[in-house]
């Protein structure tokens, strides 16, 4: 695969990700701006949901492109694992019925199909190298 390639392909899985719609009781909200807005609420337990979010988010985006294969899949199955887990607190708190909208389901199927395509894509090849 090119590494052209891979790139977009993993800016389209996180933009689909910050795009993601929650809804509340009053309005909803898109995803990253629910993720920022927390960080100034300490006290909720939504604090403790987006805090390991926002490191999976902050682990993504860190370049680890001359480091090992298996090294680079590992963290960035661990920033996936940490990015969903927002996601699976939320809609374990509230029936799922509530999730049941196009504004979730489409960028939450894009972000997983785009970054678990983006993880088992990644050769030692696609790597920039040293040298250049």
């Amino acid at each position: 695969m090119n590494c052209e390639f891979l790139k977009y392909l993993k800016l389209v899985a996180i933009l689909s990700y910050l795009c993601i719609i929650i809804v509340g009781y009053i309005s909803a909200l898109p995803l990253g701006l629910w993720l920022f807005f927390s960080l100034f609420n300490p006290i909720s337990k939504e604090f403790l949901f987006s805090i390991p979010s926002l490191f999976g988010l902050l682990l993504s985006l860190i370049s680890t492109a001359h480091a090992p294969v298996t090294y680079k899949k590992s963290m960035e199955f661990v920033a996936f694992i940490l990015l969903l887990n927002p996601l699976v607190c939320r809609m374990t708190q509230v029936p799922l019925m509530y999730f049941n909208y196009w504004q979730f389901t489409i960028p939450l199927g894009v972000f997983i199909i785009c970054y678990l395509l983006y993880i088992m894509l990644y050769k030692p090849s696609d790597a920039p190298s040293i040298s250049s």
